[in-house]
């Protein structure tokens, strides 16, 4: 069906953009981060796990980030309270290169776009380490801009942060 095609052409991609940053380039400009946002709330969890680690490997590039900012925090934020560790993992993971741009971290902050603070401060309870040192990093990250330090502290997030 569909969702196998869209699991193995996400694979394909996945391998392709492994240490080539000509392919990686090449998915960004087909617009492929958009594409593989909407693979993110599949009901297939390997889908889920291939789309978000293709993601994550892309958010090291800064026109990727560019068109998460644009189109894909609201399907990246969707996806903090799922059960699926593998998601979480790489999802927390963009978020934290994510927040390495201003304009980033006010995206990632502003409530427009579906406020991220308070599920991932939930996820600081996770049992999965990688999780819960991405939420840190995204968290340090986001602290970096006035308006979201009131957030974090307006949804306990020092108090959640201090008790780590």
């Amino acid at each position: 069906g569909e969702n196998s095609v869209q699991l193995n052409a996400a694979a394909a991609l996945f391998n392709l953009a492994c240490n080539n940053s000509r392919n990686k380039s090449a998915i960004i400009q087909s617009k492929g981060v958009d594409a593989l946002c909407e693979c993110l709330n599949s009901t297939n969890t390997k889908l889920q796990d291939v789309a978000s680690g293709l993601i994550f490997m892309l958010s090291f590039d800064e026109d990727a980030r560019r068109d998460l900012r644009l189109t894909g925090v609201e399907p990246l934020v969707s996806t903090l309270t799922s059960s699926n560790e593998t998601l979480l993992t790489n999802v927390t993971g963009t978020m934290w290169n994510m927040g390495v741009d201003e304009e980033s971290q006010e995206a990632i902050g502003s409530s427009d776009q579906g406020n991220a603070v308070p599920p991932l401060l939930a996820l600081l309870q996770s049992p999965n380490e990688n999780v819960i040192k991405n939420v840190t990093g995204c968290l340090w990250n986001l602290a970096a801009l006035e308006s979201n330090r009131e957030i974090i502290g307006q949804n306990g997030g020092v108090q959640s942060l201090a008790e780590l």
